[in-house]
């Protein structure tokens, strides 16, 4: 036997000629043993999520009413309503905003800080506590603190009686501001 069929594991001779030989069992063990331990999450996660959502998706094209035991399919019908009825769009219309734009200044307020930390300067502790506060600060106490922002201070600066949270055309935009702080 040559000395290139030879394959030294943790000290010991292979003489194994595919070079797998112990070592590829351990690895092979190993990653079972993992692969066990996220068993029971993965049933928790499908019996309280992934079972009622493809549930509940089988019965959106249904017209059970909830109580009833027999249904009928009736395919996309139930959307078309959904999307018709005026209580529903507001709500739907103020998610989406909500969601687009403090993805997008989030994001974007990030990658400029992350950015700006990286510089070398004087002072780039003090700017680093400066950004991190709102991530350390309770939520009750980040309340306490837009409310008085927006109730005592944005007035003044802006002129404005209710401030961003008093006016149905600007609360969006305030809860807004709150998200992208606290982020």
């Amino acid at each position: 036997m040559d000395d290139n069929s030879r394959l030294l594991v943790w000290g010991r001779e292979n003489h194994n000629k595919s070079g797998r030989g112990d070592w590829m069992k351990r690895k092979y063990r190993d990653e079972f043993v993992k692969f066990t331990f996220l068993i029971p999450a993965l049933l928790f996660f499908s019996l309280v999520v992934l079972i009622p959502f493809f549930r509940g998706l089988n019965i959106a094209f249904t017209n059970w009413d909830g109580i009833a035991d027999h249904y009928k399919y009736v395919g996309l019908r139930n959307l078309f309503q959904l999307l018709k009825d005026t209580d529903v769009l507001p709500p739907l219309k103020n998610t989406l905003f909500f969601a687009l734009v403090t993805t997008f200044f989030v994001n974007l307020f990030g990658l400029l800080l992350a950015v700006l930390l990286d510089i070398k300067f004087k002072g780039v502790n003090v700017l680093k506590t400066v950004i991190f506060m709102p991530m350390v600060i309770s939520l009750v106490l980040a309340a306490i603190i837009w409310q008085y922002v927006y109730s005592d201070i944005f007035p003044i600066l802006f002129h404005t009686n209710g401030g961003l949270l008093g006016s149905p055309s600007t609360v969006m935009w305030g809860l807004a501001i709150i998200c992208i702080w606290k982020e």
